[in-house]
């Protein structure tokens, strides 16, 4: 699936960039976060679910999607870190949230201290659905960036 951390206090979303098709068996590396109106949005689950739900939230669609599988979502404006599930209804995060097959992992390394980048790194190295480049989205930026130890 993915690992995606917002962290609110430093304005930024950070991720892995291992796309798994358990169709063929196959991996491939992309972004898993897209550049939005006045933000960032990342999501952890099935692409078209995740494509459907940001254009429903951005407005290109009118009616709210139905999504087939389980799916969680963050992003990032200037004014919070928010997140939602399956159900697209957001709730703000005060501080820092982890999403996808790696979220357990990365929350409890965010917990003891450590930055997004290292706990996106930690899931990679416990979870089979994640994998290096990690990817840095700031807000105020246009693009991201890779992100090295």
């Amino acid at each position: 699936m993915t690992t995606i951390v917002g962290d609110w206090r430093r304005k930024i979303i950070v991720s892995d960039s291992q796309y798994s098709d358990d169709d063929t068996g196959l991996k491939y590396f992309e972004n898993k976060v897209y550049k939005v109106k006045d933000g960032w949005f990342g999501g952890a689950g099935t692409q078209s679910d995740i494509e459907k739900a940001m254009h429903w939230f951005f407005g290109d669609k009118k009616r709210k999607p139905k999504l087939k599988d389980s799916n969680s979502f963050l992003f990032l404006n200037k004014n919070g870190l928010y997140s939602c599930d399956n159900s697209l209804e957001w709730e703000t995060v005060r501080t820092f949230m982890a999403i996808g097959s790696g979220a357990m992992a990365a929350e409890v390394l965010m917990r003891q201290g450590q930055k997004a980048e290292n706990a996106v790194l930690g899931a990679c190295n416990v979870d089979l659905y994640s994998s290096p480049p990690i990817k840095v989205f700031e807000l105020g930026k246009s693009d991201g960036r890779v992100w090295q130890k």
